[in-house]
């Protein structure tokens, strides 16, 4: 396939790397961004920079595609992991923070992402962090107060740090909204 479309660039940029030819795989999302930038194909650079352990690569396309498209979310929640897996935690937990916070935001994207952090992370890194954890999911609840979905990770979340009688409280809320 040919012609100046993202999601065919993107497309050929998977194939590629699945055939084990990354140099070329790179090659095809930079050539189609110095002609037709987009925030996927941005996306898809920042994400390509983060697997390969290129840092500051990745945050700036990741920059670049929100300054293109500040609500496009991939790119808010590429930002934010290039924040986490560098250990830059005096910006990762108010850029997740910000994310979370916004209603108009889809809650299960967001739930998602947060279960991927809470299982990547090492219990002893969410025991030390876990004011800036409980900001996060408060602030995901305050974002949907009604959404089952984000009560029941709330919930789930303070469950699973020890604080049962704030996780089933807030499981319990979410049980009679799905009624």
């Amino acid at each position: 396939l040919s012609g100046p479309d993202e999601r065919i660039s993107t497309t050929r940029y998977d194939i590629l790397r699945a055939q084990g030819k990354r140099e070329e795989a790179l090659k095809s999302l930079t050539d189609f961004n110095e002609k037709y930038s987009s925030p996927v194909v941005l996306t898809a650079l920042g994400e390509h920079y983060l697997s390969e352990y290129e840092d500051s690569l990745a945050l700036s396309s990741f920059e670049e595609a929100l300054s293109a498209d500040s609500s496009y979310l991939p790119a808010a929640f590429g930002k934010a992991e290039s924040y986490r897996i560098t250990n830059s935690n005096s910006k990762f937990f108010p850029y997740l923070k910000g994310i979370v916070s916004d209603p108009s935001y889809p809650s299960g994207t967001k739930n998602m992402y947060l279960g991927n952090v809470l299982r990547a992370s090492d219990p002893k890194y969410i025991k030390a962090h876990e004011t800036q954890f409980d900001d996060v999911f408060d602030s995901f609840v305050a974002a949907h107060p009604e959404d089952t979905l984000a009560l029941s990770a709330a919930g789930s979340y303070y469950f699973t740090t020890g604080r049962s009688s704030k996780g089933t409280g807030l499981i319990r809320k979410a049980s009679e909204l799905d009624r």
